[in-house]
């Protein structure tokens, strides 16, 4: 079975990570369901995060998802907040039944290193220096990655992750990042992340 990580936040949160090992016509067959998405892999990533997030609550209203282009999907009884990540093939959800979530998951890769002044601020990119290659890719992707995930919690439009949402301080012992984001008001943050076969997963509830 693909499910490769879950995490019991609290007793109104969880979320999973599930592994793409299957055809899109399993997920399809189980969900009596259609992917609107073009792309083979988008369709696949569409219909496994669907069919990751029934297995975390078979209630969960799928037919209620609402999603307009870039906004954050939502539900449209109020009954979960959730969020979806998709990166390679992998899925990963985080559902709540009381707050705002956000949750992103990264390949690590140089890609982020080598975009790093588009999204991080001159006092962040002080996070970076010291490392070797290997530590510099994955703290890059993780920052990044912590970025997306408040981005996804907050659901707003418009953020400028390089003046709006800034990193403070990585703890690596507790697997925590925080920072704050600087809107009105400022609300400070503090996310939690893990690796996991190469790549890196963050999340906030």
């Amino acid at each position: 079975m693909p499910l490769l990580f879950q995490h019991t936040i609290n007793s109104q949160a969880q979320l999973s990570v599930w592994k793409i090992e299957e055809p899109a016509d399993f997920f399809a067959n189980q969900l009596q369901l259609e992917a609107p998405a073009v792309h083979p892999l988008k369709q696949l990533q569409f219909l496994a995060g669907r069919y990751l997030l029934k297995q975390m609550h078979p209630d969960f209203p799928l037919d209620k998802i609402f999603s307009a282009a870039g906004e954050k999907p939502f539900v449209t009884d109020k009954r979960f907040e959730f969020s979806i990540t998709h990166t390679d093939r992998f899925v990963a959800a985080i559902v709540s039944q009381q707050h705002s979530v956000g949750i992103d998951m990264e390949m690590i890769s140089a890609k982020a290193y080598k975009v790093a002044p588009r999204f991080l601020h001159p006092e962040e990119i002080d996070l970076l220096v010291g490392y070797d290659t290997d530590i510099l890719n994955k703290t890059a992707t993780l920052l990044w990655s912590v970025k997306e995930t408040v981005y996804k919690w907050r659901g707003e439009k418009g953020v400028d992750f390089r003046e709006q949402i800034r990193i403070k301080t990585i703890h690596q012992n507790e697997k925590r990042v925080e920072g704050a984001f600087l809107g009105s008001p400022v609300i400070s943050f503090s996310v939690l992340y893990k690796e996991l076969d190469g790549a890196v997963l963050s999340w906030y509830s």
